[in-house]
């Protein structure tokens, strides 16, 4: 857990509303964690117009020093030409190749931590994420600067991004955060790979399962659009739109829905290009997991007590990034629609 978070919340549970704005006040260094906990303080009903008035100061003093530490002798260059934007784009995509190894490799060591019913699918998994990453190194080496060509567009590296890895007071915070227990498929996920969030390259799929960090940083934000209220179905799924969709609002749904959907974890969601439906990674009374589709024009509906496609958590995460590989046998899938039925059929 980021240090400012750890002292941020006994004062947060006893409500030392001064305190906590004072400690903003001095922290240092003000890296991006700072920046948001002071934004939630002033968006805060509970922090008074005066300690608004001495967060915005503090706000403004670091802007100005971010902005006077940027600031360079002016350079005269000519227009960047498209190919000199995909020349850096491409170079800078490369650059970052070292250090998707290392999460990788330090990842695949960990794993051995694992029962051997989750390592089998579990560096699968982490193979997959290796085969994207060469994927997408052999496409980026294809565009080196003396091939491109001033047509090009410009393009971008497409990583699955790994981890932070949670410790154990994270483990803690964030069980606190889900309506019943995390089974521990979840748990050993969170210990040695931490998240996952991205894509593989040339799906229209996305996968989100943000590590416990991020969620903890949710939880803690005051801002409406960025505050994870918990781990229910009902709240990522609210929270992964921006917390703007009045239909899910408390006492829109019916009342077996809402309830069903509150008490039901969810740990992350998989999206496609369309921007209308996500398929929500819920787990079920049995600490299996499937996924739980909602396009905004249906119903959301009650999750499924029980589904043919319910398994591990790691063997979901394996099936959902194998259908996103693209270099695989199939070519991969472009919409959620596509990916939940072979999920689904696949063990009946």
């Amino acid at each position: 857990m980021h240090p400012l978070l750890e002292r941020l919340q006994p004062l947060l549970a006893s409500e030392a509303v001064e305190d906590i704005t004072r400690l903003l006040e001095v922290w240092e260094p003000r890296d991006d964690v700072w920046a948001e906990c002071v934004e939630g303080r002033l968006y805060a009903p509970s922090t008074s117009e005066a300690q608004r008035t001495r967060l915005r100061a503090v706000r403004s003093a670091h802007r100005a020093a971010m902005a006077e530490r940027r600031a360079a002798p002016p350079r005269v260059d000519p227009a960047p030409s498209r190919q000199t934007e995909a020349e850096t784009v491409t170079a800078s995509a490369l650059g970052a190749l070292p250090e998707f190894d290392v999460h990788l490799t330090e990842a695949a060591a960990r794993l051995a931590s694992l029962p051997s019913n989750w390592e089998e699918p579990a560096r699968a998994l982490v193979a997959l994420v290796r085969r994207g990453q060469a994927h997408e190194r052999e496409r980026l080496e294809k565009r080196v600067p003396s091939v491109l060509g001033p047509s090009q567009p410009s393009v971008s590296a497409t990583f699955v991004r790994l981890g932070p890895v949670a410790d154990d007071a994270e483990l803690t915070a964030v069980q606190a955060l889900a309506p019943v227990s995390l089974g521990a498929s979840v748990l050993s996920f969170y210990r040695t790979i931490g998240g996952l969030v991205g894509d593989l390259g040339g799906s229209g799929l996305e996968l989100h399962v943000p590590p416990p960090r991020t969620l903890l940083a949710a939880h803690a934000s005051s801002r409406p659009a960025q505050q994870l209220v918990s781990l229910s179905l009902l709240d990522v799924a609210r929270w992964c739109w921006g917390n703007d969709r009045p239909e899910l609002a408390r006492g829109v749904l019916p009342a077996a829905v809402e309830q069903a959907a509150r008490a039901t974890p969810c740990i992350g969601w998989v999206s496609d290009g369309s921007a209308e439906q996500h398929g929500y990674l819920v787990q079920r009374p049995d600490a299996l997991f499937q996924l739980h589709v909602w396009h905004q024009d249906d119903d959301f509906g009650a999750p499924a007590v029980a589904s043919p496609g319910a398994t591990d958590l790691w063997t979901m995460l394996h099936d959902v990034l194998r259908q996103m590989d693209p270099s695989g046998p199939t070519a991969p899938v472009e919409y959620l629609s596509e990916l939940v039925v072979p999920l689904n059929s696949s063990r009946r």
